[in-house]
């Protein structure tokens, strides 16, 4: 089938919200919606929602978003998250690559700029220079070759006797206890090597531990800082 748009509503009966919203596809894609708070709720609870279209376009993308653009402009700033989902109460944005017109202008400023660049000897130079290290040639068969070489391995696919021998081997892992070489081995990594070597003081009382044990239970939330302070009064 062939895609068109169309700009749709959902209503929510369990919170009682309305979320509008356009898609260039068919009414039948599995397209849900792209406000991750709304598309959330229903993965969650499906059976709350219903769509209904509004409008359908079939003349192009710019034509929808205005479509859109014009219901949104409809909805009340104050309603905003109280009563629908949507956030953004505009599809037409002011950045350059969504304006043809600001497009056509900005690519033609795009253009002269490194055809001038390129047109001096120094930088020209550099750029050549630059491109001979790099293997962006795909049409080149040693390129390819080289990358194909590169990637032998990386998208290796397991069979099923071997991902039900790392399974079993994952269940007889559960409830073992971790063996000295491996504990050394966690508190050797990075991470763990500056928690455990870095060790602090409570200004409350004598208690000595990392730096995330003092900040949550420790100094200024130390139960001994009321103790403390009463004894220096």
């Amino acid at each position: 089938m062939e895609k068109y748009g169309f700009v749709y509503i959902w209503y929510d009966k369990k919170r009682k919200m309305y979320y509008i919203g356009s898609h260039w596809g068919t009414e039948d894609d599995g397209y849900i919606c792209s406000s991750n708070r709304m598309r959330d709720a229903y993965r969650r609870r499906p059976g709350d929602f219903r769509r209904r279209i509004l409008k359908r376009v079939y003349t192009s993308r710019q034509d929808l978003l205005i479509e859109e653009d014009s219901l949104l402009k409809k909805i009340k700033p104050e309603e905003i998250k109280i009563k629908y989902y949507n956030i953004m109460l505009t599809t037409i944005k002011d950045d350059w690559h969504s304006c043809p017109l600001k497009n056509k202008n900005r690519r033609q400023i795009i253009s002269e700029r490194t055809k001038e660049a390129m047109n001096k000897p120094e930088i020209r130079e550099k750029y050549e220079k630059g491109l001979s290290k790099r293997n962006t040639r795909s049409s080149d068969p040693e390129v390819r070759e080289k990358r194909r070489k590169s990637m032998l391995g990386k998208n290796k696919v397991k069979t099923d006797k071997q991902l039900e021998a790392a399974r079993n081997a994952a269940k007889k892992r559960i409830g073992v206890p971790l063996s000295k070489e491996h504990k050394e081995k966690i508190k050797n990594t990075t991470h763990f090597k500056t928690l455990n070597t870095l060790k602090l003081k409570c200004k409350y009382c004598d208690f000595v531990g990392n730096k995330g044990n003092l900040a949550r239970y420790h100094n200024e939330k130390c139960k001994h800082k009321k103790e403390k302070l009463n004894v220096i009064i």
